[in-house]
């Protein structure tokens, strides 16, 4: 096979090399909250640089990492993932007791809890919460993973009014039925924020996502209380003084919604930004690059649990051939561009089914780069190569991302398979991919959860939003099959399978896989990374740490523990 790397990747330092910032960049720096030229943020308070717009609050809707990381920090949760310790611990419920048949789970709440406006947190307030979470008119994304209660899934096709798997006994304590016994229900009370019944009890479920709760005046339980949101620009929160576990180290953070990388970077050199929390991925390279040797800054790394790729609609008849998606796989030197345009941070996989314990070897090398098969596989499809199909993404966050997503643009063209990218913001991305379905494919990171079942049930269930048109009820047979299942080494022939489909249909094309590399000044405290000993000196020494669900553990669930010197 010929070697058609060098033709194909346009020079990196060529594409980002000339990216210069914006005129308005040190204007935009004026406007944070307490910006001031001569001093960096003061000790107790947190800046932090979301880089994309939050489309919304709304627990039941979000998918965005830039809506999670506010209101995770007022919004409490059943129970919290311990990545250090590789289990749970309790928020809302102090303890819970799973029954021997793997039926039941019994949650005792913590007493005592009251809302930010001083209302009472009762058990009421947990039973509302997730009956919208499958309701059939709350527009949520989560009916197909809370499917695992007994009569949700009849619950959301509106074959009942009543949904017979919640059973509050007192204002502390609630259970929760399942639809068959499974040990997955756990890590989903890990990701869903109790919302306030006292406030949306009474509101229509279809008009939840209208009210001010869940668009810019957040009440919750949690560490932070929501002080202000200004569209654009920034959020505000402060400290929870009657938070369960006590009042947090941090006095107030502000989330700061910096879209250009440039502007980031500097406001991060000049420490007026503690820390990026990005979406869809990590900081620029580059930044990586200048902050490594910086005694200001430090760099931590989680395993990934994203795949970058290609995600296919297949409600268009001229895009559910197989071979036309194996041939995208084929078409890109998808190593070559993890080595030009990630510093070779990340692994290759054909399916977005990546956990290790099902994993089958041979699976790596399934879709070698090989552009002549890919040409053979699209003349075999009777592709017509002057059709052009428009791919959705998010506005690109860096001169990387951009440069990568052009050079994937060529391989493609070269092959015969002619793509252009329509960036879209946020709100409006999830809209056409979730909802309406305007897409001939997008290219996103796609989350691939703890749990093989995540994916499969949020994305391919009939009951699920079903964003790439491929959920059928035989498929929902095959995804129950494998949650039915409680012991890991039974499941894993049922999740190999599915493998199996997937590598063959390929609803999603994975580019790669990335280690999420995080950088802080060294000021804001974090335990679970503090306590891993000397900072790595260069990039080659970032050490990874384990994770209990997602890459985000550490940040997302034990905001109360960070500090700020």
């Amino acid at each position: 096979m010929k070697d058609e790397r060098s033709t194909h990747l346009i020079n990196r330092r060529k594409l980002i090399g000339g990216a210069a910032l914006g005129v308005g960049a040190t204007a935009w720096l004026s406007a944070i909250p307490g910006w001031n030229e001569a001093a960096a943020t003061p000790a107790g308070e947190l800046s932090l640089g979301l880089n994309l717009v939050p489309p919304g609050f709304n627990p039941l809707t979000a998918v965005s990492a830039s809506q999670r990381w506010p209101f995770f920090t007022v919004l409490s949760t059943l129970t919290k993932p311990d990545p250090a310790n590789k289990t749970f611990y309790g928020d809302l419920a102090d303890t819970w007791e799973v029954s021997e048949d793997a039926l039941t789970y019994t949650f005792h709440l913590r007493e005592g809890v009251t809302w930010h406006d001083g209302a009472p947190f009762t058990a009421a307030d947990v039973e509302f919460t997730y009956t919208m979470a499958v309701h059939p008119e709350s527009g949520t994304t989560l009916a197909g993973r809370f499917a695992l209660i007994k009569g949700a899934a009849a619950f959301t096709a509106g074959e009942t009014d009543t949904l017979e798997g919640i059973e509050v006994i007192d204002d502390n304590t609630i259970a929760f039925t399942m639809e068959f016994p499974n040990g997955l229900f756990l890590n989903e009370t890990v990701m869903l924020p109790i919302m306030p019944k006292h406030i949306l009890g009474e509101v229509a479920p279809a008009e939840i996502g209208a009210q001010p709760q869940v668009i810019n005046q957040v009440i919750g339980t949690g560490p932070f209380k929501w002080v202000s949101y200004a569209q654009d620009q920034y959020i505000e929160v402060e400290a929870n003084p009657d938070y369960h576990f006590g009042p947090p180290a941090i006095n107030k953070i502000v989330f700061n919604i910096i879209t250009s990388p440039d502007t980031l970077q500097i406001a991060m050199d000049r420490e007026e930004v503690d820390m990026p929390a990005l979406d869809g991925g990590t900081a620029t390279f580059s930044m990586f690059e200048k902050f490594i040797g910086d005694e200001r800054f430090r760099l931590d790394a989680t395993p990934g649990s994203s795949v970058v790729g290609y995600g296919w609609n297949f409600r268009h008849d001229y895009l559910t051939d197989p071979r036309i998606h194996k041939a995208l796989l084929h078409a890109l030197d998808r190593q070559a561009l993890v080595d030009a345009f990630n510093g070779g941070n990340g692994t290759i996989y054909n399916t977005h089914m990546t956990h290790a314990w099902y994993q089958k070897d041979e699976w790596a090398d399934r879709y070698p780069f090989d552009p002549d098969a890919a040409r053979a596989l699209l003349e075999e499809a009777g592709w017509d190569s002057e059709r052009v199909l428009t791919v959705n993404v998010l506005q690109f966050g860096n001169d990387d991302i951009r440069a990568m997503a052009a050079a994937e643009q060529q391989m493609l063209a070269d092959v015969g398979l002619k793509v252009e990218y329509e960036e879209m913001d946020t709100s409006v991305w999830v809209e056409r991919f979730y909802q309406t379905h305007e897409f001939e494919l997008v290219r996103v990171t796609f989350g691939v959860f703890p749990d093989p079942d995540g994916f499969l049930n949020f994305h391919l269930r009939t009951t699920s939003q079903n964003a790439f048109g491929l959920a059928t009820p035989e498929l929902d047979a095959k995804i129950d099959e494998g949650r039915r299942l409680v012991n890991q080494e039974e499941r894993i022939p049922v999740y190999q399978a599915l493998a199996e489909e997937m590598l063959e249909l390929l609803p999603v094309c994975p580019v790669y896989m990335q280690n999420m590399w995080w950088v802080r000044n060294r000021k804001f405290g974090v335990d679970f990374f503090d306590t891993t000993g000397d900072p790595p000196a260069t990039l080659a020494d970032i050490e990874v740490r384990t994770i209990l669900l997602g890459h985000e553990d550490p940040w997302q669930y034990r905001a109360y523990e960070w500090t700020k010197d």
